[in-house]
């Protein structure tokens, strides 16, 4: 596929396996069925109103970003080791390792929602957004040892856990 980008709009039945080897896979009003091992770039655009519930395994080297103003639920463990980035919508997460335990979270706009499981994630990062960790959660930061500074909300009854050698900036709380 090289370094372009395939847009996948109104599939509904599709629940084989996929494959990114290069450039840039989008989807447009639901995730994915199947497993997916992304060694590029995915990008899940969720529509206003709309949930999309996620369950079988995203793993590789690529980036996740969520976009659109509807939420992707992502509700089994992950084993990728990319990025993550928030730049609409929400992205839920009901996992300890949803977001794989090393990822990158960047939250630019839209929430990153700590739901029914604690979250583990390699370090936090930001322009603005919000972070939303739910009562009875951890979310768990800095497993990359990196340094980065998140300019948005964090909120909720949750607990933030920071980890690892990095430093992380102050959010506004």
């Amino acid at each position: 596929m090289g370094d372009g980008k395939l847009i996948l709009a109104g599939f509904k039945n599709y629940t084989g396996d996929t494959t990114i080897s290069a450039g840039t896979l989008e989807t447009r009003s639901l995730a994915i069925s199947g497993n997916i091992i992304n060694n590029s770039m995915y990008i899940v655009n969720i529509g206003t109103n709309a949930t999309s519930f996620y369950s079988s395994t995203l793993s590789g080297t690529g980036d996740l970003v969520k976009s659109g103003d509807g939420t992707l639920v992502l509700l089994n463990s992950n084993i990728y080791t990319g990025r993550t980035t928030v730049i609409d919508g929400t992205l839920m997460t009901r996992n300890l390792s949803a977001l794989g335990n090393n990822s990158a979270v960047s939250v630019n706009n839209g929430t990153l929602a700590v739901d029914s499981q604690s979250l583990t994630i390699g370090s936090l990062g930001g322009t603005g957004g919000m972070v939303d960790i739910k009562s009875g959660q951890t979310l768990t930061t800095g497993s990359d040892n990196t340094s980065t500074t998140y300019n948005g909300v964090i909120l909720g009854s949750g607990q933030l856990t920071k980890q690892g050698a990095g430093t992380e900036g102050s959010p506004r709380i």
